[in-house]
């Protein structure tokens, strides 16, 4: 029987139609989440390209338990984190649906100590955007072959070309983010991690940026903005955790409501940028050829969405325990993206920006955000 429409709601997201099924009565979070994926355009009437049901996931004996994490069933395999459980459904060699939900602990007192031991001052159930971001969301785009994931920021500018920024974590992508969406006429798109299909269409990924305290230096109306309407608990949670480094702690904010807009369709990759901290004096800008830039990514992506990809290698372990062949390998995909990025890339501008270790945050942020706002 087909669920009210209060209780469902089918998205554009990935190029695709995604149908989210909510359950409020079985499942804490679910108008957490609801309100998190308003920010997706709605997709009309039509039979969705994927489900994905937030609810107590279920499963069921009999499977493939290699390593104790990881389950695999003759339908598809289960993924248990520490944060939620999360179940992928197979229709032959396609995706058809992901269950999750977040692991809740068993009593009030442990989820007061985990909030306040969060660097986000949030519950489990609080971070179910988070969780379908990073646990539903891009593992989809794994399955969707004429896609590529890019572990990046991306923004659109006033002629709605994208640019992204990559690197690895903590090199300054949304700091850089910020300083070009708040003063230089940008669009948010994605904070971390970007969808680029083979057309050469960036498409939006709308998780919360995550702000950390570091973001805020020099910058007391952001802080502002990043905390207001937070309880005094909240606050504190925030300065003590402070003290520890800004590195420690941080908040997540609707795009909206921290750029006064964004950008929810997405546009023409126009230029990739990769950033690399190193020992210099001076910030160097070299050019990158298409190849270069599509093996940089790939490599980037391997490296931080390991935990994912760890399932990846241990579903193809159990297919062949199973006699059967495996409906996803890290290594197929991989080398689909970097040849649908070689493609992409070639019509895009591609750099390779050397900065010092020790460069000031503000330098940073001013000359970077003037390298990219230039017209070219």
């Amino acid at each position: 029987m087909a669920m009210s429409p209060d209780r469902s709601a089918t998205y554009e997201m990935l190029g695709r139609r995604v149908r989210v099924e909510y359950d409020s009565r079985t499942a804490r979070g679910a108008d957490i989440l609801r309100e998190e994926l308003s920010r997706y355009p709605r997709a009309g009437d039509g039979v969705p390209d994927l489900t994905v049901r937030y609810r107590p996931v279920d499963v069921p004996g009999g499977g493939l338990v290699n390593p104790r994490n990881h389950v695999e069933l003759k339908d598809g395999f289960v993924m248990r984190h520490r944060m939620a459980t999360v179940r992928v459904r197979m229709d032959g060699p396609r995706l058809a649906a992901i269950d999750f939900h977040p692991t809740s602990a068993n009593s009030a007192l442990v989820t007061h100590v985990r909030r306040m031991l969060d660097m986000q001052f949030s519950s489990r159930e609080e971070r179910t955007g988070v969780m379908f971001h990073e646990m539903v969301l891009v593992p989809a785009a794994y399955w969707t072959s004429d896609l590529a994931v890019v572990h990046a920021s991306a923004f659109s500018d006033r002629d709605g070309r994208v640019t992204l920024v990559g690197g690895t974590g903590g090199v300054g992508k949304t700091s850089l983010a910020l300083e070009l969406c708040m003063h230089h006429g940008f669009r948010f798109l994605a904070d971390d991690i970007a969808f680029v299909d083979d057309g050469g269409h960036v498409w939006p990924n709308l998780a919360y940026p995550k702000i950390y305290a570091y973001n805020l230096e020099d910058n007391p109306s952001l802080a502002e903005r990043l905390l207001a309407g937070r309880g005094a608990v909240d606050r504190l949670h925030w300065a003590l955790h402070r003290r520890r480094g800004p590195q420690y702690v941080r908040r997540r904010i609707a795009p909206d409501v921290l750029y006064g807009s964004y950008d929810r369709d997405g546009g023409p990759l126009h230029r990739y940028v990769v950033l690399a901290r190193e020992d210099r004096s001076d910030v160097s800008v070299t050019d990158l050829d298409a190849s270069q830039a599509a093996s940089m990514s790939t490599a980037l992506m391997q490296a931080e969405y390991y935990p994912f990809h760890n399932h990846l290698h241990w579903h193809a372990f159990n297919r062949s325990v199973m006699g059967r062949t495996a409906s996803l390998t890290l290594r197929r995909t991989v080398d689909r993206w970097e040849a649908l990025l070689r493609g992409v890339l070639a019509d895009a501008r591609c750099n390779l920006v050397r900065i010092p270790l020790t460069m000031p945050h503000d330098r940073f942020k001013r000359e970077m955000a003037d390298l990219l706002a230039r017209k070219d």
